[in-house]
């Protein structure tokens, strides 16, 4: 008897928390409904039948970041699936650019008509069109896959690379297999092939995308990563000392290794993959941010593994044919001139700054060149 008035004064107090807790979050979530929370484009399955990585079609997102959506913008996701202000025409003539990247050309915090592409397509309005394939978390792998799929649809007349500091080992199935992308994989007899982890879309992140409350605290707070972040917050040293180029620092000699292998097969396949001369295609890497900012912070990266392997793939591209920007000679020239950063405070990705420099590099390269002349 004592053990049923128990539960009966217990029960009022459960069935009030929980009543207010869900008139709480139904609040939010019509506050939150007003706000731009983070939306996204709704990536597509990859398979044997799709292999290439795209969003939903012919629809607009809304982006950003932070709890307080530092960074906001809106994107348009074309007929094909990827990130661009037009439509792609595979019977289309005339002169085609085609700039292949990851998140770096994917773009999501800038303007369309300020990114590289998108001032480009601009500058070259009456002469060429301009195309950009790219997927946040690509690596030189996945660009062969890009170039290989804007080859066979599009027959490209210049292709544009974008390189940074991550897209060398994790080329490799050994260091990443996240699903969705193109990796190399080694073989029996030491070749390294590329091969697709195939990426099915998740039925909970469906649902979870209905409701602006869940996408504020899975995407704008990154819920799903704090463990991942309070392991390496409690991890001893200096995050300025433990990465360089957003990529970890450490240049260990078997990962050294490993990704010059990687770097040598993507450079390998890639005339055959784009189906152009070297000459027609521009590989763009990028510079040592943030450490470029500060003399004493960028000598702490000098023997880094994105020093090694920035000065390897210039070297090693340049050998092969293929036409080299190297970003950190371009940024570290702007910035002793005006002192402006070429990221945001929050976002180590390039700023509409960044894309600026990053446009003029493509618009003066001889491989842009080649094709508005003929």
């Amino acid at each position: 008897m004592k053990l049923k008035t128990l539960k009966e004064k217990l029960l009022f107090p459960a069935m009030t928390v929980v009543i207010a807790a869900f008139v709480f979050a139904l609040f939010l979530e019509i506050v939150l409904r007003f706000l731009p929370v983070c939306d996204g484009g709704h990536r597509q399955p990859v398979n044997q039948e799709n292999p290439v990585f795209k969003f939903e079609s012919d629809r607009t997102f809304q982006w950003s970041a932070g709890w307080r959506f530092t960074l906001t913008n809106k994107l348009r996701v074309n007929n094909d699936g990827f990130i661009s202000s037009i439509d792609y025409d595979p019977g289309a003539r005339g002169p085609l650019v085609a700039v292949i990247g990851d998140s770096y050309v994917e773009a999501l915090m800038v303007p369309y008509q300020e990114t590289g592409q998108g001032r480009l397509m601009k500058a070259l309005e009456d002469q060429a069109r301009v195309y950009s394939f790219a997927i946040r978390g690509s690596p030189l792998s996945q660009y062969l896959a890009f170039a290989e799929y804007a080859r066979d649809k599009y027959r490209p007349d210049a292709m544009v690379f974008v390189i940074v500091g991550n897209d060398f080992d994790e080329s490799l199935l050994a260091y990443k297999e996240e699903p969705g992308y193109f990796y190399f994989a080694e073989r029996d007899d030491g070749r390294l092939d590329l091969e697709l982890v195939d990426f099915v879309p998740s039925t909970t992140k469906a649902m979870v995308r209905k409701s602006a409350l869940a996408r504020y605290l899975m995407i704008n707070l990154e819920l799903m990563l704090l463990p991942s972040r309070l392991r390496q917050t409690s991890a001893a040293g200096d995050p300025a000392t433990k990465y360089a180029g957003n990529t970890r620092a450490d240049a260990d000699p078997v990962r050294i290794r490993d990704s010059k292998r990687a770097v040598d097969a993507f450079l390998a396949e890639l005339p055959a993959r784009s189906g152009l001369d070297p000459s027609r295609v521009f590989l763009v890497v990028d510079g040592i941010r943030p450490h470029m900012y500060d003399p004493e912070m960028l000598a702490i990266t000098q023997g880094s593994y994105f020093v090694i392997m920035r000065d390897y793939i210039i070297e090693r591209a340049a050998e092969e044919g293929f036409e080299v920007s190297d970003m950190h000679r371009v940024f570290s020239d702007h910035y002793a001139e005006h002192g402006e950063r070429f990221d945001y405070p929050t976002d180590t990705h390039w700023n509409p700054l960044g894309h600026k420099l990053f446009f003029e590099e493509m618009y003066q390269s001889k491989a842009v060149k080649q094709v508005i002349q003929e």
